[in-house]
């Protein structure tokens, strides 16, 4: 197994989507916590338990997630 990558904090993609919706003046509401939570982990996940160390792989796992979790307003 290689090393591990950077990853994203959850605190990060909430920052991240705060900064997105202020561009449109949108109101920032994180709806459910847990899923987004899940959805951050999935990558980290997929890494560990099943030894995926493609970085291309682990970020369209990451996009995938955190579209499904649908968190935010």
């Amino acid at each position: 197994m290689s090393a591990q990558p950077g990853w994203i904090e959850l605190s990060e993609v909430i920052a991240l989507n705060r900064a997105a919706v202020a561009i449109t003046e949108e109101k920032h509401l994180l709806t459910n916590p847990v899923t987004l939570e899940s959805a951050v982990m999935s990558p980290r996940n997929l890494f560990h338990y099943e030894n995926e160390d493609d970085i291309g792989v682990l970020g369209c796992r990451l996009i995938v997630a955190l579209s499904r979790a649908h968190a935010f307003i």
